[in-house]
């Protein structure tokens, strides 16, 4: 997408034909259901319902590699968000996490620990995951050593999960409970029933389901979707074991997936008719589309935070681009399931 235009710049297409052995597919053959841009501005990733990864060369809109083993959708990409990093991390519905290299466009390692399909992946800090699934549980990974840290996510399927830093994180669940969490403690420092309100009609009556999280790295801002009309903007204290609500912004649809512009001049929301992963509402109202919303001002970072990076000689973010790229989603589907990216 061109975000001064206001069209799409380039279509990437996808590929049904059938799949000769050792052939390099041209692009996903059903619906996608993530997307992950890497920070030299050249390298996406996307994944979909053909349980492939693929890699893809901006610069010549093609694909460059298919990356393969999982046996079921892939339903989440993620790269480290706060510094360039050579790890690539896609969850999928067959319970495990696959870690890759993005510069040799090979696989590296795979992780296993949940019990259902993985629904959400993020990562801040070195060799740093967090990911939710529909076992209702979120695992903290620390890649490099191996180890998990599991916490119990409440009484229902987890859909999104976003890491304020390599210790804290927030998390959405399909009752519509947002979440604040602490590597250090086992239960949520916060907790907000039906975050999103009551789905009415639409939902039988049930809360809207949370079905996009994000936030800036290092931050104690979080920005929440849902199928309620409304973009939420909360802060997220984890020193007061709160979560309070900042701000909100009209937008109709599912919101299936939110990025964050490194400058802090907006936010752009994949937003669609249905949740990406199923057909289980719809809102024929809403439009397939990537919403543009312009931000005020810059995210506030955590004081606590920034004079502990500062401390130990590290950014707290990169610095802004010059054009206003986003922070890589992990959703990416806006309810189009043609299998184009």
């Amino acid at each position: 997408w061109e975000r001064r235009e206001g069209g799409a710049r380039t279509r990437l297409p996808p590929d049904r034909a059938p799949a000769e052995p050792g052939a390099t597919p041209r692009g996903h053959s059903r619906d996608v259901l993530a997307v992950a841009a890497a920070d030299d501005g050249r390298t996406l990733l996307t994944g979909g319902g053909d349980a492939r990864v693929l890699v893809w060369d901006l610069r010549t809109n093609g694909v460059v590699k298919c990356l393969g083993g999982h046996r079921k959708r892939v339903t989440s990409l993620a790269l480290r968000r706060d510094a360039p990093a050579a790890e690539a991390y896609s969850g999928s519905s067959d319970r495990c996490v696959r870690v890759w290299n993005v510069a040799q466009r090979g696989f590296v390692e795979t992780l296993f620990g949940h019990q259902e399909g993985i629904t959400a992946l993020d990562a801040v800090g070195e060799q740093s995951l967090v990911s939710a699934a529909e076992d209702r549980t979120l695992r903290l990974w620390k890649v490099d050593e191996e180890t998990q840290l599991v916490f119990g996510g409440g009484s229902s399927p987890l859909d999104a999960v976003a890491m304020l830093s390599p210790t804290s994180f927030v998390a959405g669940a399909q009752d519509g409970t947002l979440s604040l969490w602490s590597s250090m403690r086992k239960r949520p420092l916060a907790t907000l029933p039906t975050a999103h309100g009551l789905g009415g009609a639409l939902t039988g009556g049930a809360p809207c389901w949370i079905t996009a999280l994000a936030a800036p790295p290092h931050s104690d801002v979080v920005l929440s979707g849902s199928c309620d009309g409304a973009l939420r903007f909360w802060h997220a204290d984890d020193a007061g074991r709160s979560l309070s609500p900042i701000h909100s912004v009209p937008l109709t649809g599912f919101v299936n997936g939110i990025a964050l512009a490194r400058s802090g001049k907006f936010v752009a929301a994949a937003v669609g008719q249905e949740h990406r992963l199923g057909r289980w509402f719809r809102l024929p109202e809403a439009r397939n589309s990537l919403a543009i919303v312009p931000l005020d001002e810059c995210m506030h970072a955590a004081p606590k935070l920034l004079e502990q990076l500062a401390q130990n000689g590290k950014r707290p973010m990169p610095a802004p681009w010059e054009a206003d790229e986003v922070y890589g989603g992990g959703g990416g589907s806006s309810g189009e399931e043609d299998g184009g990216d």
